[in-house]
């Protein structure tokens, strides 16, 4: 009897013992559960407010005060940060503020693993809780995405118990989106080969759906404010020449860093792939301008991914014909007309310049550091070839712009430059003429003139009203002046910047 008995608790050992084997299997295969688990919130309470009305306030006023650039086309991706609100909120909401009125099924968010080590990368199947409600998991989608991407993707929920990257990220989805679906996506590898499997299955997978990308990154970490900067030039500069092979080329050698920089690269190779081909910078700051301490910093990114077609804040005007190379010897006249002005002599125009650049031109320069404006001036006549057009407004921004001081040395070093060729001047007949994106405008009255070129709406976020008032105030007219009687001009630009070769002082 005690043998039998014995032999019936092994079986029942045995029973058990496969149950749960079974159960394991299940949840890493994705074949497990109908209605999955909730994982609750980790974070409220810390990294952003536990009570609802607070949070849902806090997340308002971060998006009320962001002004991204204006984008047309099809936003295919964004990159934010995820440290707590009170540092990476406000950048955050440069990204988030595109959504708002976006319509999308599902939300892939990837980013990195900070707790926990593992191989490949792991798919949640739990629903997300957050104090403004529950998020669900694209069950179908997410169980796709983890047949599709082999051995190198499973399901382990252990690794997002407590992983803040993407939870942080709900509030702000759940406020400009509403009810959307999920599917977070945590990385253990992030070396290249890992980056480009998890790429090439979201994009095999997401085609044809209405789906948003998400990276979730910091940049670098606890350098001093100025190193940080440095390092974050680096990576923003691979980000806006949407280069993510050459950006992992860069984090691997320690160019620059992100924590998140697998995730990074892996939606924007995704992206490429599902035919964004454009990058907009919207918003970067760190840690140091938040708390007022830059001994030790975080930095903090906002980008966007478009599809051709869209246009960010570097993206804007028409094309002249004017090649790469043509734009690089433009970039690099005008870099040098300002180091000779710094060093005290006179610039020499090189000797071999092609035609297109001999002929007449208008052009401004414009420079920026940091970017921060840093001189704006040039010339709408097309009486003087285009390079020496370029060269001399190089040097009139530099030194002469009212409006800063005279340029330093020191800085030449950060110092980005930006050309805009412009088209002929033809008079605008009707307000609805002018195309925000495309057209820059002048304004002119009582031989009063104020001119803004076609980036400025864009960079500010205006409309053509708002885009007219403020061409208006430039001129030193009222805002309202272009009813009034002001006479209005509408042109074009070719605009272009600096790559990283060009900064090179």
């Amino acid at each position: 009897m005690r043998l039998k008995e014995r032999r019936e608790s092994n079986r029942r050992r045995l029973a058990a013992f496969l149950i749960i084997a079974a159960v394991v299997s299940a949840v890493w295969t994705g074949a497990w559960a109908e209605t999955p688990e909730v994982r609750p919130s980790v974070l409220a309470g810390t990294w952003y407010p536990r009570d609802p009305k607070e949070l849902a306030a806090q997340v308002k006023d971060f998006l009320a005060q962001a002004r991204p650039p204006r984008i047309t086309g099809r936003l295919k991706a964004v990159i934010v940060p995820h440290a707590g609100y009170v540092y990476s909120g406000r950048t955050a909401a440069y990204a988030y503020a595109l959504l708002q009125g976006q319509s999308y099924e599902t939300v892939v968010l990837v980013g990195p693993s900070h707790r926990a080590r593992f191989s490949g990368a792991s798919v949640n199947l739990q629903d997300y809780q957050t104090p403004l409600g529950r998020v669900p998991v694209d069950q179908d989608l997410a169980r796709r995405i983890i047949e599709a991407g082999g051995p190198l993707v499973g399901s382990r929920p252990e690794v997002h118990a407590r992983e803040h990257c993407l939870e942080i990220q709900l509030p702000f989805l759940q406020t400009v989106l509403g009810p959307v679906k999920i599917a977070p996506i945590l990385m253990g590898d992030q070396d290249l080969a890992a980056c480009r499997n998890l790429a090439q299955t979201l994009a095999e997978v997401l085609k044809d759906r209405r789906v948003l990308l998400l990276a979730s990154t910091d940049l670098s970490h606890f350098h001093p404010a100025d190193q940080a900067e440095a390092l974050d030039k680096k990576l923003i500069e691979r980000v806006r020449a949407f280069d993510p092979v050459r950006l992992h080329q860069d984090l691997a050698a320690g160019v620059c860093e992100a924590c998140g920089g697998g995730a990074l690269v892996t939606v924007m190779t995704a992206a490429q792939a599902l035919g964004a081909d454009q990058a907009a910078v919207l918003n970067y700051t760190h840690s140091g301008r938040v708390s007022g301490d830059n001994s030790r910093v975080v930095g903090y990114l906002a980008a966007a991914l478009l599809e051709s077609g869209s246009a960010g804040c570097s993206a804007v005007g028409a094309d002249l014909g004017l090649s790469r190379e043509d734009q690089q010897r433009l970039l690099a006249i005008a870099r040098g007309a300002i180091r000779s002005g710094l060093e005290g002599r006179k610039f020499t125009m090189p000797a071999d310049l092609p035609p297109e650049l001999q002929r007449p031109g208008g052009a401004f320069v414009t420079l920026k550091r940091q970017d921060r404006l840093r001189g704006c001036i040039g010339r709408i006549m097309a009486d003087a070839p285009l390079a020496e057009v370029v060269a001399a407004m190089a040097v009139q921004a530099a030194f002469h712009d009212p409006r800063f001081e005279t340029l330093k040395r020191w800085e030449l070093a950060d110092l980005t430059l930006e050309i805009s060729v412009l088209t002929p001047f033809e008079p605008v007949q009707d307000p609805a003429e002018i195309k925000v994106g495309l057209h820059g405008l002048m304004a002119a009255r009582e031989g009063r003139r104020g001119l803004l070129l076609p980036q400025v709406p864009v960079e500010h976020g205006w409309s053509r009203e708002e885009f007219l008032r403020q061409t208006c105030l430039k001129a030193g007219l009222p805002p309202t002046a272009w009813k009034e009687g002001a006479e209005l001009y509408r042109f074009s630009a070719q605009v272009f910047g600096e790559d990283e070769e060009g900064r090179k002082p």
